[in-house]
């Protein structure tokens, strides 16, 4: 039996980020993935994971990101124009949810708290001067992609 996904009336827009503070929690793939956009975004980044991918790691090393190495905390939101909720814990990225509504901060779960979010990320296709976006409004985003 497949369980349908919740779907969301979107509003597109291509944010100006450049040179904000986004935060994203969670140092693993999906994270990866977020602060790859969050870069080509021109942000400073800062990522609150006890561990990170290699991808991640390779960019802290280099000075590309900010890592905190331990669990988010209320208050690591504090100064972003954007947040991710990525760990792999549903109940701690509803935390990280509440505490960015809380700081009046738009915040992206990549899990099961999406719907609750203030934003979903599209699969993006870039082409010189091009950005191409793509999204079903969270019925599936494999077929976004």
């Amino acid at each position: 039996m497949r369980i349908s996904q919740p779907v969301r009336k979107i509003f597109p827009v291509s944010l100006l980020l450049d040179g904000k503070k986004a935060v994203v929690a969670g140092g693993g793939k999906v994270g990866a993935r977020k602060v790859e956009l969050l870069l080509s975004a021109g942000c400073s980044i800062l990522v609150v994971s006890p561990f990170l991918c290699d991808e991640l790691a390779a960019l802290a090393e280099a000075g590309a990101i900010e890592h905190l190495a331990r669990d988010f905390q209320t208050g690591d939101e504090r100064g972003a124009a954007i947040c991710f909720a990525c760990t792999d814990d549903r109940s701690v990225n509803r935390g990280i949810l509440n505490a960015a509504k809380s700081s009046g901060i738009i915040c992206c779960c990549a899990d099961g708290n999406w719907p609750d979010g203030d934003f979903v990320t599209p699969a993006v296709i870039r082409s010189g001067d091009l950005t191409f976006s793509i999204s079903t409004g969270g019925k599936s985003c494999r077929q976004a992609k």
